[in-house]
């Protein structure tokens, strides 16, 4: 976590019981990581068994920190994604 350059740290310490839950609940599914900071409820739903997670932030730096840290899990070729923030895509359903 880089925090001399960024608002923010990206993981939110307060948030591993919610990226607990997100690990049961993605088990053989895709998975949206919608303001995705570093990664770490993508990287807790691989651990559980997603398929593949989509990483999206409006901040392309987050981004590229969520794919070092998936390239950190050994589980990059899992993670897809890019910056310009979650309404700027379109999703088919």
């Amino acid at each position: 976590m880089d925090v001399a350059t960024g608002p923010k740290t990206g993981f939110f310490l307060d948030q591993r019981r919610n990226r607990g839950i997100v690990r049961d609940l993605g088990k053989g599914k895709a998975v949206l990581d919608g303001f995705c900071a570093a990664g770490g409820f993508g990287l807790y739903a691989l651990a559980g068994g997603a398929k593949s997670v989509l990483a999206i932030d409006s901040s392309r730096s987050a981004v590229e920190s969520a794919r070092a840290n998936a390239a950190l899990n050994g589980v990059s070729a899992r993670v897809g994604g890019g910056g310009g923030g979650i309404s700027s895509r379109r999703f088919g359903t």
